[in-house]
């Protein structure tokens, strides 16, 4: 006959084991919801079978993840200014293709940029490339 634990005992045991299970199963939980998110939000917001070129001054470039940014200001008729903002790659992709970016990007500089704009009408859109008044491309 095996060697049996007292009836009280086996009792303990069991809840320890559920305490350990349970411990164990927060940790994992934890452990997941820290890893950075993979998922992707959709570019569906944006029209990609129309292409609108833009002509206007970098007002503003930010170079970071989970997307960089660049502000550019259009002359509208009549002389105002209107911001349309743009987005691009994630700052690691972005530096990749573009390796002189953070140098030749400036606020200020002339540009034209190619984008695939919002579906709803407002300015913004997902930068194409755009291309500085010395030729030189960034996609």
């Amino acid at each position: 006959m095996r060697n049996r634990k007292p009836l009280e005992l086996r009792g303990s045991v069991r809840k320890v084991n559920r305490a350990v299970q349970a411990a164990l199963l927060a940790i994992v939980t934890l452990s997941l919801g820290s890893q950075p998110t993979l998922a992707h939000h959709s570019a569906a917001m944006y029209d990609a079978s129309k292409t609108v070129t833009l002509h206007g001054k970098l007002r503003k470039v930010q170079i970071s993840n989970p997307h960089s940014w660049l502000w550019i200001a259009v002359a509208e008729q009549g002389g105002a200014e209107d911001i349309w903002a743009l987005e691009s790659h994630g700052a690691t992709q972005f530096l990749k293709r573009n390796p002189d970016a953070k140098r030749e990007l400036t606020a200020g500089q002339e540009v034209t940029a190619k984008i695939h704009p919002l579906r709803d009408g407002r300015h913004s859109g997902l930068l194409v490339e755009v291309t500085l008044k010395s030729g030189k491309v960034f996609d």
